[in-house]
């Protein structure tokens, strides 16, 4: 099943969710590139492993006591390191979290009575 465990703070409960959408790749080898005047061509370095930003969007039904809980503690992974199993039930480690935008609850007939739903912004680390 989808969800998000902070692994910051113990003991690291997984907070489940009903859906993960979204791509979280790898970390890339970084390049810089740069000229000189005067001279023919380009200079290149490598930086090591980055280039790993992701966004996803996360979503649970429930009751709006429920969803309510549920907003406030995908709110609070802001600035943690997490641990994601996505949709596919694929794990994803080693996950900064740098931004959460809860988005607000919506009336759902027939899916437990409300629905939230909030987009997660991080950088895979090493």
């Amino acid at each position: 099943m989808p969800s998000i465990t902070n692994v910051t703070d113990s003991p690291g409960v997984p907070i489940t969710c009903d859906y993960v959408r979204g791509r979280i790749g790898e970390l890339q080898q970084r390049i810089e590139t740069w000229q000189v005047a005067g001279m023919n061509g380009y200079g290149a370095q490598q930086l090591g492993l980055g280039d790993s930003q992701f966004a996803i969007v996360v979503v649970r039904y429930g009751s709006e006591a429920n969803v309510d809980v549920w907003l406030s503690q995908i709110a609070a992974l802001q600035g943690k390191r997490a641990t994601v199993v996505d949709d596919w039930d694929a794990t994803h480690a080693n996950l900064l979290i740098n931004r959460v935008q809860v988005q607000p609850k919506v009336a759902e007939a027939g899916n437990g009575g409300c629905r939230g739903e909030a987009r997660i912004e991080g950088v895979v680390v090493p």
